[in-house]
């Protein structure tokens, strides 16, 4: 496990240190924070004796860095335990404790970041499975047509051949020196057979709805292959307009009876560096979360029209700003705090479960992005994702590295 010890005393640091290496874990310096171990069993140590509101602001940069944040103290202390509890660490030892106890926090901190990260894999699976019935669907109509005009082609192949068939005995006639006139009736009788004129108009068209619709097929199981990997641990450049476009792709059977999403997305868009099937299960939540706020507007009232899901991207300085929004129910202005607080849903029981917007907020959080609510009312809700193009660049990461550095200093 990687242990980084954060504005800690020289002697306090020293004592940690020791103590640490002799239960086997790994001590590493504080420019190396910057390689982003919130996906794996990482912790970092500050000092429980910081001030509340300071310590909270310090642990909320800490968690887009590391898995967990322990807080340390030269002794047991009541008031500074609560104080440190109430700031968002996840937990608190003091300097004499016993090497067993240590072990076992430290072990649980390890077990509760993998269950964490087991849960954002089930949820994405979960929602695999959800998708799995309308991804079919979606399959299944392109290949309906392929099969249909395939088969047309098939038959339009051989009345072709038929007619060829014919011309070839024309020319055989003329070559022996006999009179074609028979083949002649035979090739005019088929080629009114065949109907040429509408096989030479109808077959291009049909090839081309065949290969639109294999096209289709592959970016449907593009898209689901993309969204289905194995979660990568560390972020690499990505397109972010083709990742909407395929989550979109995938989602396809979840907006199509209820919506039309309408996209914006800037053509010079820096590449961002993310995760991809993290960032792509964060969009698809959005987005079929808009679809439920549209069908529940709608009420089962078949005779509305269509909601529009809208989805646009720009650059602001060195982050991308992703704008999902919707006009469908909105959220209560009421709950509107409480959205990303796991296992809050505003949907009816059985339909959701309160943890899409969560783990979605969490994957943000660990992009050292931000996602919030920047207009929810009537008239339907926006959300807005925020991400740093270069995560080492991010303004909060910079900025709690260089006041670190400082008091370390």
């Amino acid at each position: 496990m990687r242990i980084y010890l954060l504005e800690l005393a020289p002697v306090t640091a020293d004592h940690w240190t020791k103590k640490l290496n002799e239960l086997g874990h790994e001590v590493l310096d504080l420019k190396d924070i910057g390689k982003n171990d919130s996906d794996a069993c990482a912790i970092a140590i500050v000092d429980a004796a910081t001030d509340r509101a300071e310590l909270h602001h310090k642990v909320e940069e800490l968690r887009q860095l590391v898995g967990c944040v322990f807080a340390v103290d030269s002794s047991s202390n009541i008031p500074r335990t609560q104080s440190a509890f109430l700031a968002g660490v996840d937990d608190y030892v003091a300097q004499d404790v016993d090497d067993i106890i240590l072990q076992r926090k430290l072990d649980n901190a390890q077990r509760y970041l993998r269950v964490r990260n087991q849960l954002i894999q089930s949820q994405r699976l979960e929602s695999i499975g959800e998708l799995a019935a309308g991804i079919a669907h979606e399959i299944n109509t392109p290949i309906q047509y392929v099969g249909d005009n395939t088969r047309f082609i098939r038959d339009a192949c051989e009345d072709f051949t038929s007619v060829l068939s014919a011309c070839r005995e024309i020319v055989e006639s003329l070559e022996s020196g006999q009179n074609p006139s028979a083949a002649v009736v035979r090739l005019r009788d088929r080629m009114s057979a065949a109907d040429i004129p509408y096989l030479r108009e109808e077959v291009p068209v049909a090839l081309g709805q065949t290969l639109d619709g294999i096209d289709r097929v592959v970016a449907i199981v593009r898209a689901m292959k993309s969204y289905a990997n194995p979660i990568a641990n560390q972020p690499t450049p990505t397109n972010l307009a083709k990742l909407i476009e395929s989550t979109i792709t995938l989602s396809r059977n979840e907006w199509k009876y209820v919506s039309v999403i309408k996209t914006d997305l800037d053509e010079d868009l820096q590449e961002a560096e993310c995760i991809p099937g993290q960032i792509s299960q964060v969009i698809l939540n959005l987005i079929v979360n808009a679809a439920h706020a549209i069908e529940s507007k709608r009420d089962g009232n078949d005779g509305l029209e269509k909601g529009t899901i809208s989805i646009t991207t720009t650059q602001e300085d060195d982050d991308v700003v992703i704008a999902i929004g919707d006009n469908g129910c909105g959220i209560k202005p009421e709950v509107a705090d409480r959205i990303f607080d796991p296992f809050f849903t505003t949907k009816q029981a059985g339909k959701g479960t309160g943890q899409g917007l969560a783990i979605a907020k969490q994957i943000i959080d660990q992009h050292q992005g931000d996602i919030s609510i920047c207009r929810s009312d009537g008239s339907g809700t926006v959300f807005e994702i925020r991400l740093p193009i270069r995560q080492e660049k991010s303004k909060q990461t910079t900025a709690s590295t260089n006041r670190t550095l400082e008091v370390v200093k």
